[in-house]
């Protein structure tokens, strides 16, 4: 595999980016040393991106197809806070599902930059910018469970004093929650296209 969660902890450690550093200091403090720690043994798939389920195949790119987990990946896109993503069936989807295959379906990444937004297909990307987005996706879930963690040890000091505090953490896991039901949302819609689309061609 061509991504390792345990290298990249190791390389936001030593970071020139001072932001960067802290995000992998307060995820070591708050949740112990990563180095041997398989990333499906985390805080944040286990109790979070493992509630992603996803029933289709996701459409590769050539170059790379055999170098990354692509079910791992897929969650992380879809478990984002910030992505903006759409998905879109393979018009052959209905005869792979009547031989037992799984339905293809291709991701569509909107990034925003300043005013301009920019749309890729995950199948169009270079290796290296997977690796990328793995990066990314992964930094975005260690810093907010970091800060689901902080939030809840100002709570217990906040008590242990006697004193109230209106803690993030349920707010966030709200927050979670939305993500998890718009991909539902989108799975079921996405499930039903091929169906549609044989009707369609049927009728013209």
């Amino acid at each position: 595999m061509l991504f390792s969660y345990n290298d990249y902890v190791d390389e936001l450690k030593e970071n020139e980016n001072v932001e960067k550093r802290e995000v992998a200091e307060k995820y070591l403090r708050y949740y112990g040393p990563q180095d041997d720690v398989d990333i499906h043994d985390t805080v944040f798939y286990k109790n979070y991106l493992a509630k992603y389920d996803i029933p289709f195949e996701l459409v590769k790119p050539e170059n790379c197809e055999d170098d990354f987990d692509w079910d791992l990946l897929g969650k992380l896109i879809f478990g984002s806070y910030s992505s903006v993503y759409e998905l879109v069936a393979e018009k052959d989807n209905l005869n792979k599902e009547k031989q037992g295959g799984k339905p293809r379906v291709r991701i569509y990444i909107t990034v925003k930059s300043g005013d301009q937004k920019i749309t890729k297909e995950i199948s169009e990307l270079w290796c290296y910018q997977i690796i990328r987005l793995y990066e990314i996706y992964i930094e975005e879930q260690m810093n907010m469970h970091s800060l689901m963690a902080e939030e809840k040890e100002k709570e217990e000091k906040a008590k242990e004093k006697g004193e109230e505090y209106e803690s993030e953490e349920e707010a966030i896991k709200e927050e979670q929650k939305t993500h998890l039901l718009l991909f539902q949302h989108k799975v079921k819609k996405i499930m039903k296209q091929p169906v549609l689309l044989q009707e369609l061609e049927e009728l013209l």
